[in-house]
């Protein structure tokens, strides 16, 4: 998912702004350091719980019970923390984030995820003992609400005692609080009315945390990530620099002869344009080829030098960053988009039959649909019968064309397509636009479709792809838990909500938003992550209305929260009482930001 091999690119293209190091060889100050945590979580699970890719032959933890080894996973997660903040040395402030309800369209891949990964039974496990995996890692597990009371009790003992972190505030925001980690931690960071004065640094292994650090727009702008490939080392990324020299990479036949500062401090290009255009320009090309929240277009299915077609596309149509600029005030412009999108569409019919040459490595990979539709002529040269492959395409997504090769599914589809790039770009340049849009079909359209509905968008369907008027809700923990959750899974949410998900008589059972199979399609794919899993889509309205005639007993882990901000004062003196231990002199207030 995501970008493809985005980060190999940024290392080839900008090693001199990356600093590769040993823990213990380097250390740098900043003012405000940001931890997605969840990235620190799931490993220490993996390493205490024996599961995943941390299982070992012989369990070394195998002789703790569930909560010693769910506390011990606490443990080593703080440490971590501490190790961490020894590497990269906030001076002002921690931001600790974990992850909180999510928008629709982050919930739709983790519900295709949680249910390829535990097979869906429909059963509750009939052991009594708990049986750990990593979806206990969700917001309104029990497993969540421990490690919040766990992180409040620590983070109080580590600011009581350490003299280093009494001069910082720390900011924790919990699993309660509403929003992906990385997203909470920009948003603060937007928030902050001195952080262009200030530097900051984000940590996460994801890849996704390049297009968040490009799109802070900040001058002193660091990533922190784990190499992941070698234990032990760290690369920190310079992303202040980085967006200064991007455009060299984007523009090639341009040359950039260096600019000017504008008004607000950041350079412009020699052709007047701001830096921050340019970046986000970058990022809608990153986010067309791939992104986490939409399927890939079947054009770009294996190629691995995907990022280098979009950008050598658009420097292209660009004329070298000169006219048909994808962006404007941190909005797409969709004139410049048709032109970018028509010039990859027509290659679409060259490279779906390139794909015939690929040599699977698995039979269910093999593209049957695509290799259907392919002949040779009397002369040995292959044909792509693109009429019959877009019937047998849309077929798969219950599609069916009339005799023209029509039907209005595909344009919708396409709309629908359209709206969710529209929607990943200013979740990442802006804010998050609407907790409620996500794409309701298993596959994308091709791309002469989607360019023939660009072209001739009416002006409700341009309302409907770029404007969000309703933002809506975040769901709530034990909501999201319902729309993610397989049946055998059900023992994370209390037994009232559970038989939601497990009794014959539940609505949402009798909707099929339950299945006791599913299919996963690996047609056409390389690895096995990359199967379809062709789930039931979540009727959220359904859902919510099913979960509000359960009158079950209020919990603290199924609520809205805010961040938290922690702060030493010395003058201050209060008794901290905790399952987690007990502080006699706390030193430390807590509020709400």
């Amino acid at each position: 998912m995501g970008v493809p091999r985005l980060y190999p690119w940024i290392c080839k293209n900008f090693p001199h702004l990356i600093k590769h190091f040993q823990e213990g060889h380097f250390r740098m100050e900043v003012d405000n350091l940001y931890l997605d945590s969840n990235g620190l979580l799931h490993p220490e699970a993996q390493l205490i719980f024996n599961y995943g890719d941390n299982k070992k032959i012989k369990d070394d933890y195998g002789h703790l019970t569930y909560e010693e080894k769910r506390t011990k996973t606490f443990e080593k997660f703080f440490q971590d923390i501490e190790m961490l903040t020894k590497i990269v040395i906030p001076k002002k402030r921690l931001y600790i984030a974990i992850d909180g309800p999510a928008p629709l369209a982050k919930q739709s891949q983790q519900r295709e995820r949680r249910f390829s990964a535990i097979p869906a039974t429909g059963k509750s496990p009939v052991d009594e003992t708990p049986k750990f995996s990593s979806t206990e890692i969700s917001p309104g597990t029990i497993f969540e609400f421990e490690l919040t009371k766990y992180l409040h009790t620590r983070i109080r003992k580590k600011m009581n005692n350490d003299p280093v972190w009494r001069n910082i505030e720390v900011i924790f925001s919990p699993p309660t609080c509403p929003g992906e980690g990385e997203h909470t931690c920009l948003d603060h960071m937007r928030a902050n009315k001195n952080a262009k004065n200030e530097s900051n640094c984000i940590f996460g292994p994801d890849g996704d945390l390049i297009m968040l650090s490009l799109s802070a727009h900040l001058p002193n702008m660091f990533l922190f990530r784990q190499d992941l490939y070698n234990p032990g080392f760290y690369d920190i990324l310079d992303f202040g620099k980085i967006r200064k020299e991007l455009q060299k990479k984007i523009f090639r036949n341009n040359s950039f002869r260096g600019g000017q500062i504008n008004t607000h401090g950041d350079m412009v290009s020699n052709y007047g344009r701001d830096l921050n255009e340019i970046s986000d320009d970058f990022m809608l090309i990153g986010f067309f080829v791939g992104n986490d929240f939409l399927p890939k277009i079947q054009m770009f299915t294996y190629l691995e030098d995907g990022l280098e077609l979009m950008l050598s596309t658009y420097d292209k149509i660009s004329k070298g960053g000169l006219v048909n600029l994808l962006t404007k005030n941190q909005k797409i412009d969709h004139n410049s988009f048709i032109r970018f999108v028509e010039e990859l569409a027509r290659r679409e019919n060259l490279y779906l039959l390139d794909q015939r040459k690929v040599e699977y490595s698995d039979p269910r990979f093999i593209d049957k649909t695509l290799l259907s539709c392919i002949t040779q002529s009397k002369s040995g040269a292959p044909s792509l019968n693109i009429e019959l492959y877009r019937e047998k395409y849309y077929a798969k997504s219950d599609i069916v064309l009339d005799e023209n090769g029509d039907s209005p599914n595909v344009r919708k589809m396409c709309l629908d397509y359209l709206r969710m790039i529209a929607w990943v770009f200013e979740y990442y340049v802006v804010t998050l636009p609407s907790w409620h849009d996500f794409y309701s079909w298993h596959y994308a359209p091709l791309m002469a479709d989607l360019i023939e509905t660009m072209k001739t968008l009416t002006p409700e369907e341009h309302k409907y792809v770029y404007e969000f008027k309703d933002k809506g809700e975040p769901s709530l923990p034990f909501i999201q838990l319902l729309c993610v959750l397989p049946p055998s899974s059900s023992h994370l949410i209390p037994p009232a909500y559970a038989k939601l998900m497990t009794s014959k008589n539940s609505k949402l059972v009798k909707s099929g938003m339950y299945p006791k199979k599913f299919s996963v399609d690996y047609e056409g794919k390389i690895k096995e992550h990359m199967g379809v899993v062709l789930l039931p889509f979540v009727d959220i309205d359904l859902v919510k209305k099913e979960y509000e005639k359960v009158k079950a007993k209020k919990l603290k882990r199924n609520t809205h929260t805010r961040p938290e901000s922690f702060v030493y004062n010395e003058k201050y003196t209060s008794k901290y009482t905790s399952d987690y231990g007990n502080i006699k002199n706390n030193h430390v207030v807590k509020s709400f930001l």
